[in-house]
């Protein structure tokens, strides 16, 4: 366990020193009403998996929040470098320890502790929206809350299945979070899929503004 922690440490290192040259800009924001949604102010971030490590190096302002790890050996790594970095790992997956970790999130949503998660992960199909955020809000009665960060530049990881974006340093992030969606306790999960149109339609809005943005800066 000693070898992954060095290497989560060193992750830790390298992505401190690429987050000091990054100059992050939010053009628009909608957590104060997200907030209001619920009386501890918990919520959970929705967002794609290819902009997971954008979401992460620019949303740390938004101050600590639970975020996925994988239950395996090596997600110890990443899950000492998500510590390193001031937030929470919630260890599990789709394919490995993922009741206990939803249970997790739940109980720390339920505590005012906000979290985010890949809504399509960890293994895709990309844009496919998993219904796991959607049972969660719905227990909890914390609302989705849609959100994107995109840098100015980036570098695509072709052979992933997510198209994952890194940002390269000294470049420019913006983020946009959108309106937060509330998820009625007495939805049936046979119309879990409006709830999915409407989180998809919104992340899709976002990233066609933040491009527009990116083209005309």
């Amino acid at each position: 366990m000693l070898i992954y922690r060095m290497l989560g440490n060193l992750i830790y290192f390298v992505c401190r020193l690429i987050e000091l040259t990054y100059r992050c800009e939010e053009k628009v924001g909608s957590l104060s009403l997200a907030k209001s949604y619920h009386p501890n102010g918990a919520h959970i971030f929705g967002i794609w998996h290819q902009n997971l490590v954008t979401s992460i190096l620019s949303g740390r302002k938004y101050g600590p929040y639970g975020t996925l790890a994988s239950a395996s050996k090596d997600g110890e790594i990443i899950a000492t470098a998500i510590k390193k970095l001031n937030l929470v790992p919630i260890r599990g997956s789709s394919k490995k320890g993922g009741l206990k970790a939803k249970t997790q999130m739940i109980e720390l949503l339920q505590t005012g502790l906000s979290c985010a998660l890949t809504i399509d992960g960890p293994t895709g199909p990309l844009y496919e929206i998993k219904s796991g955020i959607i049972e969660i809000a719905q227990t909890t009665g914390v609302p989705i809350v849609p959100h994107t960060a995109l840098a100015k530049r980036y570098w695509v990881l072709e052979k992933s299945w997510d198209k994952m974006r890194i940002p390269k340093p000294f470049t420019k992030i913006f983020t946009y979070t959108g309106k937060p969606i509330w998820v009625p306790k007495d939805l049936p999960r046979e119309r879990y899929n409006e709830i999915k149109d409407q989180l998809k339609k919104e992340l899709f809005k976002e990233e066609e503004v933040l491009n527009e943005i990116i083209k005309n800066s």
